[in-house]
């Protein structure tokens, strides 16, 4: 996935700056490059670094951040079927992680706008019932009532 993302943005000029292969070895610093981007809305120049650290490094610990950040990357820009992978693989790969109730939010988010209405209902109770308190739970109730669902899991 993350060769695939770097030849299309090669394809449109947009890598030359930020070659993976000239990035620091380290994975820490690959990291901080991406979360610079990041916060910078450069978010094709972040989205293979992220991909490339979450593909090549999962042990790492900043792994479930790569993928929820290679996810926001592709939710900002409206790539609502391209965000759903990265956050299913972080709820599968990491389910302790603290981002898994905001990926299950976006990943229902993502189900929504793409008229997949009873996965997004489905995901929407999944998050009440397995992360009551997360702040994404309490906002699942709203969405639940836009899909015309009763608010209850």
């Amino acid at each position: 996935m993350a060769r695939y993302a770097a030849d299309r943005l090669r394809e449109h000029g947009a890598l030359e700056a930020q070659d993976l292969s000239k990035l620091p070895q380290d994975t820490n610093q690959r990291m901080g490059i991406a979360t610079r981007l990041f916060n910078e809305e450069r978010l094709d120049e972040a989205l293979p670094i992220f991909e490339d650290i979450y593909t090549k490094h999962p042990e790492f610990v900043a792994a479930p951040q790569a993928l929820a950040c290679a996810a926001l990357c592709r939710f900002k820009q409206k790539d609502w079927a391209g965000t759903i992978p990265p956050y299913e693989l972080l709820v599968t790969r990491y389910p302790q992680s603290a981002l898994v109730p905001e990926a299950l939010y976006h990943i229902g988010l993502c189900l929504q706008k793409t008229g997949r209405t009873q996965e997004a209902l489905s995901t929407y109770r999944r998050l009440r019932a397995d992360h009551p308190q997360s702040p994404f739970a309490a906002a699942a109730p709203d969405r639940l009532r836009e899909l015309g669902a009763e608010s209850q899991p």
